[in-house]
């Protein structure tokens, strides 16, 4: 793993971007929580009876959006472990428009890339397993 100074800001401005957008999602989804929640229902758990790996990732964005980080974490951790991940990731970017010390890309060699991909399949893996579990 290295770190190297950035040659495009490309990536951190799209970063920004998708926190725009999310951000403008949360305040919608925080304003209208109630009419939501009654009506966002999953395909999959209503097709085949069994949840997908973010089954309940509404519900614990809202708890988090609340500020119910435990509430969060017992209804999806998968979904709420990758919103505050995104949360920071968002959070670097902004603070890179400002500090050109943070302006920095990640680079990992092809044996850590494989790391990444398939620690990211076991946790979406072990999330699924979990929702199944809450279900029994």
């Amino acid at each position: 793993m290295e770190i190297r100074p950035e040659t495009s800001p490309l990536p951190r401005l799209i970063i920004l971007g998708l926190g725009l957008c999310a951000g403008i999602a949360a305040i919608f989804v925080a304003q209208f929580h109630n009419a939501i929640v009654h009506r966002v229902h999953c395909p999959i758990l209503r097709a085949t009876g069994i949840p997908c790996p973010t089954c309940g990732g509404t519900h614990a964005v809202i708890a988090l959006l609340q500020g119910h980080l435990h509430l969060a974490a017992a209804t999806n951790p998968l979904v709420s472990g990758g919103a505050v991940v995104f949360v920071m990731v968002v959070l670097w970017a902004f603070g890179a428009m400002f500090l050109p010390a943070w302006r920095v890309t990640l680079v990992l060699e092809p044996r850590e890339k494989r790391a990444a991909i398939w620690l990211a399949a076991l946790l979406i893996i072990a999330g699924w397993f979990y929702e199944i579990w809450r279900l029994i």
